[in-house]
């Protein structure tokens, strides 16, 4: 653990040297920003070049980046009266479109933050223990 620590320390530099903020879990980790939707050009190009300095810092480390557990979530208000397509990341390669959903630590995120989602599956995990319960209740 001590060891993995020391290693990835630099990681959490090159993330903020672009002004951006992190979120660190075991060997998670997701990179958020705020900004206006007139500015969303801009930050998708910063998100696009920290993760590019990500991925240099990754090889120089021996590290491998899997591009295809790789989400984006753009997060906006249902009130807003723009309809302009979600942003596109560009990974290298890869383009990765945004998402509608995200699962993170267990909870589903969607882009409007109504969390219909995590309710659902909530629901359906709890019927499904219910309907279990319910088969060996005459045990």
């Amino acid at each position: 653990m001590l060891l993995y620590t020391i290693v990835c320390a630099p990681l959490q530099d090159i993330i903020n040297s672009h002004g951006i903020n992190t979120i660190v879990y075991a060997d998670d980790t997701q990179l958020y920003l705020t900004f206006p939707q007139e500015d969303r050009d801009t930050a998708v190009s910063r998100i696009e070049k920290c993760i590019q300095d990500v991925k240099l810092w990754a090889i120089e480390n021996k590290l491998v980046l899997n591009d295809a557990k790789t989400e984006v979530l753009h997060f906006r208000s249902r009130f807003s009266n723009t309809s302009s397509p979600s942003p596109t990341v560009t990974i290298g390669d890869s383009e990765i479109n945004a998402s509608s959903c995200a699962r993170n630590l267990g909870v589903h995120f969607d882009d409007e933050l109504r969390m219909k989602d995590h309710i659902s599956n909530t629901c359906k995990g709890a019927l499904t223990a219910i309907r279990r319960i319910g088969q060996i209740r005459n045990f």
